[in-house]
């Protein structure tokens, strides 16, 4: 039994994955908040702000995966303070890896790609989750942080075995780089 949190932390619109493996259900969220300010309050505002979007959608998870920021570039202060914030809140009461945002990369096979490839490649192994009798339950149109944070998901639930195993060998033969080093 798992229930899979996976998130790709951003301002403008985090991708929030559940992937629950006894409801057998995936639901996709947007959550964001608007810097009013680039201050400190400002700051600090939006991430909790966002941080309660995600209270109830962490809740009840068993294991969390998420993307680390970059180490600089653009406002990579404030992606720090938000990643900071949703560690720190969460990974003690559950089973939680961070990976490099060059992971992503990593499981689209190929250094540079663009962020449209990502619904493409989640959407492919959402269809396959599909034969196996998972439901989506999202109400909206994918965006590609949320497709990011479902390939996020898949390749945490890949590599600890959280899927039944027919599913993991087809997941893999749709793309075999799902497994995750070091998870």
């Amino acid at each position: 039994m798992a229930r899979i949190t996976a998130l790709d932390p951003s301002f403008t619109r985090t991708g929030a994955v559940q992937i629950d493996t006894v409801s057998m259900e995936v639901c996709s969220h947007r959550v964001s908040a608007p810097i009013l300010t680039k201050s400190f309050l400002g700051i600090n505002d939006a991430v909790t702000t966002i941080v309660s979007q995600l209270d109830p959608l962490v809740k009840e998870s068993t294991h969390l995966i998420m993307e680390g920021p970059f180490p600089n570039g653009d406002f990579s202060a404030g992606l720090f303070a938000l990643d900071t914030t949703i560690y720190r809140r969460y990974c003690k009461a559950r089973d939680t890896v961070v990976v490099n945002p060059t992971t992503m990369g990593h499981l689209h096979g190929k250094r540079s790609y663009k962020k449209s490839e990502s619904v493409v490649i989640a959407m492919v192994l959402l269809d396959k989750m599909k034969e196996y009798g998972y439901k989506d339950k999202t109400d909206h149109r994918w965006s590609h942080d949320e497709a990011e944070a479902l390939l996020y998901g898949v390749a945490l639930a890949v590599s600890k075995k959280l899927f039944e195993e027919a599913l993991i060998k087809d997941l893999l033969v749709l793309n075999k780089n799902l497994p995750l080093k070091g998870v």
